[in-house]
């Protein structure tokens, strides 16, 4: 399992009958960051889970380096704090653009528990002296507006896709965790899943899938093909086309529950759809 800041690990330990990655474990942090981290946290009046990610940045988060805060945020262990992993990245970033000016991040720290979210807390910051806020002039000020531009526009989407996650844990952790290989399975070729084909991917990929249905017809010309649905950790593909030439040469392996290595492509009718290109049984 991936790790998880609110249990105040440092090392891999049992969780129930689940082997959980301790903090330390991640890549980039180490024992002297994880240490900081959890002294601060453990002298703390209040719980991890009662922390908002802003007030986490600004209170105990302050102990770790940013390749630390990066590591904690892409192996999943701030999942606690209910944001994307690309959202907090993208609002620890803001926060390092603005690190430099300790009068305006005295103001956020001693404000965070006032606002329910980063966001909202720089609109409260946005403001000069003079007006009741903690800008010193101008500049500041433009620059806190120009942070708040930028997370109202991302410069990319802030979804959490498959593919993402598994490229985050596997730099972080060495090995994806979320979204796991099918169990047991040698799938070093798969590249797409099943979530992402629905959501809309739309190119020749290969699948880690287990074969839900198999539903064989003949077609007017008395040759046998087929529709597949499958599976994998992360969402089920339905109607993924066999033509006879590849039903002839992998049907021995199209049996439901069987798992297998599926390339398919996009079909070319327009109509949507994927078609199988190849099968391989892993």
């Amino acid at each position: 399992m991936i790790p998880d800041i609110t249990k105040l690990r440092a090392e891999i330990d049992l969780d129930g009958p689940n082997i959980r990655f301790g903090l330390a474990d991640i890549n980039e942090v180490g024992d002297s960051q994880v240490e900081k981290l959890l002294e601060e946290l453990k002298k703390s009046p209040k719980t991890v889970d009662k922390y908002s990610f802003h007030e986490f940045v600004l209170g105990p988060g302050l102990k770790v380096n940013s390749r630390a805060m990066a590591g904690l945020i892409c192996s999943g262990a701030l999942s606690c704090f209910g944001k994307t992993r690309r959202r907090m990245l993208n609002e620890y970033s803001s926060f390092k653009r603005l690190k430099t000016k300790k009068t305006l991040v005295e103001w956020l720290k001693a404000n965070a528990d006032k606002y329910t979210n980063y966001r909202d807390l720089l609109v409260g910051a946005c403001k000069l002296k003079k007006e009741g806020g903690p800008c010193a002039n101008v500049k500041t000020k433009e620059d806190i507006e120009g942070e708040i531009s930028i997370l109202d526009n991302p410069p990319s989407l802030e979804d959490d896709t498959v593919s993402i996650i598994v490229e985050m844990e596997t730099k972080y952790l060495d090995i994806p965790l979320t979204y796991g290989k099918l169990d047991g399975a040698n799938t070093v070729e798969v590249n797409a899943y099943c979530k992402e084909i629905n959501e809309g991917r739309n190119e020749t990929c290969k699948l880690g899938v287990i074969i839900k249905t198999c539903r064989p017809f003949r077609t007017k010309t008395g040759k046998l093909m087929t529709y597949l649905t499958v599976a994998d950790d992360t969402d089920m593909l339905t109607d993924v086309v066999v033509f006879p030439n590849e039903f002839l040469e992998f049907q021995a392996i199209l049996r439901e529950g069987n798992t297998v290595l599926l390339e398919i492509e996009p079909a070319r009718n327009n109509r949507g759809g994927f078609v199988t290109r190849h099968i391989t049984q892993i």
